[in-house]
C-alpha cells in the first residue's frame, strides 16, 4: 500500500478516535495493522454484548479494553471514561422514572453476561 495513503488512513483513524474522546490514549503517530485473532465463541459473545451496551463496534471495544487492561484495572471513573459521548444522557432519558436503586439494578443487570442474566431471570421467576 502507498505510504502516503497509509499515513492518511492513520491520521483519519486518529481523528475519528479523538472525536469520540479516545484521542488521549492513541496518538496520531500510532500505526494501525490488521491482526486476526481466534476468539472462543463465549468471549466473542461477551465482547459483542459489551460493544452493544456502549454503542461501539466490536473492534473499537477490543482496542479500548486492551489499552485499558495494559494500563491496569479501571476504576469507576475510568469505566465512565470508556463511555461514548452522550451515553450518560441517553441512559438517563431511558431510565428517567427509575429510582437510584432501580437504576443501579438496571446497570448491574446489563453488565452481566447473557448467561448470568438468564439465570437471574429464571431465579426471579421462581418466586
Amino acid at each position: 500500500m502507498d505510504v502516503n495513503l497509509t499515513s492518511f488512513q492513520n491520521a483519519l483513524a486518529a481523528a475519528k478516535l479523538a472525536l469520540h474522546g479516545w484521542g488521549a490514549a492513541i496518538q496520531m503517530n500510532d500505526l494501525t495493522e490488521r491482526f486476526v485473532v481466534r476468539f472462543p465463541l463465549r468471549l466473542r459473545l461477551r465482547v459483542g454484548e459489551s460493544a452493544r451496551f456502549y454503542r461501539r463496534s466490536i473492534n473499537s471495544e477490543i482496542i479500548l479494553r486492551l489499552d485499558h487492561s495494559l494500563n491496569g484495572l479501571p476504576s469507576l471513573a475510568a469505566e465512565h471514561a470508556l463511555e461514548p459521548p452522550m451515553f450518560a444522557a441517553i441512559e438517563r432519558s431511558l431510565r428517567g422514572n427509575l429510582s437510584d436503586e432501580e437504576q443501579t439494578l438496571v446497570l448491574s443487570f446489563r453488565r452481566l453476561s447473557a448467561e448470568k442474566r438468564k439465570a437471574l431471570l429464571d431465579l426471579l421467576s421462581l418466586g
